[in-house]
């Protein structure tokens, strides 16, 4: 049986939460076709560091609070698509821990 989130249909991706990351999980997402990525990893205190070089965020439209309050302290979004994004407010509030964040890609 296939993973659930090699082909993701659902283009809703709000309120996830993720506390932990699994390697697997995060490089085989496929969020081409999310809309909404918001509130994803909001309130992950655990989550340190967090690898999204294989996420496309091409269609994504809202990104607001999407690394709210997180524990985490690099994050790499280089390769993050922004040229449809409509909203990111707050996408970084809170997140006291981050030291180093990569932007480079934001149009």
């Amino acid at each position: 049986m296939e993973k659930w989130y090699k082909d993701i249909y659902r283009r809703n991706l709000i309120d996830m939460h993720i506390n932990d990351t699994d390697d697997e999980y995060l490089s085989n997402f496929n969020a081409g076709k999310a809309i909404f990525l918001m509130n994803m990893f909001e309130y992950s205190f655990n989550l340190t560091s967090v690898d999204l070089c294989s996420f496309d965020t091409s269609q994504t439209i809202y990104f607001n609070n999407m690394f709210s309050n997180t524990g985490i302290k690099y994050l790499n979004l280089s390769n993050f698509n922004t040229v449809n994004s409509r909203k990111m407010s707050s996408m970084f509030n809170n997140s006291t821990f981050l030291t180093s964040l990569n932007l480079s890609s934001f149009n």
